[in-house]
């Protein structure tokens, strides 16, 4: 066997494996990559989007032979996701090489892993733009990011828990791309699973800790919850949590 190859049967194994360890919310991702080119995430931290926009794109690899570029706040960040992939497809017995710090599938396809100073204007692929709201400079790397994933055939996907940063609240908002405040968060016209369909032509959910946990994430309980709250400000734990933007009442929701 090819190095970095999967049988059919290891790759149907995988989907199954995602499907049936996803969490509602996720599996709302999920369905939101079938059929929206561009998918825009706030959610509450550790609710699992690293790990599972990790596994989606091992599957859309295998399954497509498309390229996926994963973009985080830094190379260690990115690396962080790579492991992600690697114990994934552990679970059906096929362990992956990496050149330099990528994978290579024998398939053809490659996933990149770059920080947010690493050089990766030229490529090409799906993109998966993690914390895009704690990065340096948000506005940039969206652009690449975008220009990387230009073509047909490719999807953007970009995540992040809210920072302070104006450019990320920018980007959540449409207000970057149009220069101009887009009222409401730029209007949805269309609800598909759980998240909305915006006029900019971009898929938009947010998820908090509650909803996280409404929607079967066992990761904490009330009691934990008040923990985290008991150890930070309530504006922090607003922010980092709630999904709540600083600036939210210029319309971000």
């Amino acid at each position: 066997m090819k190095a970095n190859s999967f049988t059919p049967t290891q790759i149907d194994d995988l989907q199954d494996n995602l499907l049936k360890n996803s969490f509602k919310y996720q599996l709302d991702w999920y369905h939101a990559g079938l059929s929206q080119r561009k998918r825009n995430l706030t959610k509450a931290r550790q609710v699992g989007a690293d790990s599972y926009f990790s596994r989606e794109a091992l599957i859309d690899s295998l399954t497509t032979g498309r390229n996926q570029q994963i973009i985080a706040t830094s190379q260690k960040a990115a690396l962080v996701l790579r492991s992600y992939i690697t114990s994934f497809a552990a679970e059906v017995g096929v362990k992956l090489t990496t050149t330099n710090k990528d994978i290579y599938l024998s398939n053809g396809a490659m996933i990149g892993f770059h920080g947010e100073k690493s050089h990766f204007a030229a490529l090409h692929g799906n993109v998966y733009v993690s914390e895009y709201a704690w990065m340096k400079d948000p506005k940039s790397v969206y652009q690449i990011a975008i220009g990387v994933a230009a073509h047909n055939q490719y999807r953007s996907t970009f995540y992040t828990s809210v920072s302070e940063s104006e450019s990320g609240f920018a980007i959540w908002n449409g207000s970057l791309i149009k220069q101009t405040k887009i009222p409401k968060g730029n209007i949805p016209i269309k609800n598909i699973n759980n998240g909305q369909l915006c006029v900019d032509g971009q898929w938009r959910q947010s998820i908090t800790i509650y909803q996280a946990m409404e929607q079967g994430c066992n990761l904490w309980d009330q009691e934990s919850i008040k923990d985290i709250q008991d150890s930070m400000t309530a504006e922090t734990f607003n922010r980092l949590y709630l999904c709540q933007w600083n600036n939210s009442e210029r319309g971000n929701e």
